[in-house]
């Protein structure tokens, strides 16, 4: 006989991606004369913008007897 539980756990947390601003920047590109050009801003493809992104969780844990194979 062994035991079984489920756990479901929701959460809202803040977006890794772009670290909660809602917008990434491209890589720095450089002008013809030598200066930096300034990256531009563009909404993060992950949280849509938002800054935020819901994380789901779903966790299986099974207990069952161990059976030694040496007989004890």
């Amino acid at each position: 006989m062994g035991k079984r539980r489920d756990y479901n756990r929701e959460s809202v947390e803040v977006c890794r991606n772009c670290k909660g601003s809602g917008v990434v920047h491209g890589p720095a590109a450089f002008h013809a004369h030598g200066r930096e050009v300034d990256p531009e801003a563009v909404e993060c493809a992950v949280c849509k913008g938002s800054g935020r992104v819901r994380k789901s969780l779903a966790v299986r844990v099974t207990i069952e007897p161990y059976v030694n194979a040496g007989g004890r």
